[in-house]
């Protein structure tokens, strides 16, 4: 998922979700929450929407086009109708009397992150909140938060969480490992062993090897040069150690390793 619960203060309530394919897109996703907080502020409404890109060249080449087009006083205009639009479709019981979007603001977060603050004037007062756009590796991020009525959003606290939508989209499509690799044969002077890749979820595109030696308990392991196949021949320095094979998968989005059990000390 994009967002979790836990990236925000307790209480936060999912109120809908939803998972789809674009084209151009490996993934994209969409999540709103309410009575949420930022920081110590408390959100009215929180939107978040993170897609990855297939090419990291794209995520960055689009979140460069996006910089220069906010960094125009004509588009953060048309961006402040669309929220005197919006907000009078989401909550018409609310006089919006005034949208401000004020200046861009740059953040250092993979390719960058954008900040747009917005200032809506409404009977009841000022409302706060921030539009936010990220490229984070291959992953790219739009998150509107509207704080409670006279409260302010912390930059840093918005883009702490662009940051770890980021980081959940990753981690959910790259591979994760649901049963550990295996060892077969027998450790021994001139025998051979072979590895089992073990069992991934988000089906890896390619599988690594690389083979290590371990003490005789099974600790203080160490990669063998070279040793990097499916099988492996064990050798004269081997003997009274452990061995142990790490295998990394990898796919489109990303890539996990795990190690096998370490074998009885060869003989």
């Amino acid at each position: 998922m994009a967002v979790r619960s836990t990236d925000l203060a307790p209480g936060a309530k999912v109120e809908s979700q939803g998972y789809v394919r674009e084209e151009g897109y490996v993934a994209a996703y969409q999540r709103e929450f309410s009575r949420a907080h930022v920081g110590r502020a408390p959100i009215a409404y929180l939107l978040s929407e993170v897609a990855l890109d297939k090419k990291a060249e794209e995520a960055s080449g689009s979140f460069a086009l996006l910089e220069l087009i906010l960094s125009s006083k004509d588009a953060r205009d048309e961006l402040s109708r669309q929220f005197v639009q919006a907000a009078r479709r989401g909550a018409p019981s609310v006089r919006i009397r005034k949208v401000t979007v004020g200046r861009l603001r740059t953040y250092r977060i993979g390719t960058g992150a954008l900040m747009l603050p917005v200032t809506m004037r409404t009977r009841v007062g000022r409302i706060h909140g921030a539009v936010a756009f990220a490229a984070v590796d291959r992953v790219e991020v739009t998150l509107v938060t509207i704080a409670a009525p006279g409260r302010r959003l912390a930059p840093a606290a918005v883009i702490s969480l662009v940051r770890g939508m980021a980081a959940h989209i990753v981690s959910g499509l790259s591979p994760i490992l649901l049963a550990p690799p295996g060892l077969s044969g027998v450790a021994s002077l001139g025998h051979t062993l072979s590895a089992a890749p073990g069992s991934w979820a988000n089906p890896p595109v390619a599988i690594a090897y690389q083979w290590q030696r371990c003490d005789a308990s099974g600790a203080g392991c160490a990669s063998i040069p070279g040793a990097t196949g499916q099988s492996y021949n064990v050798g004269l320095g081997d003997v009274g150690a452990t061995l142990r094979v790490v295998v990394t998968a990898s796919n489109t989005v990303g890539s996990a390793s795990a190690a096998s059990p370490a074998t009885a000390a060869a003989t």
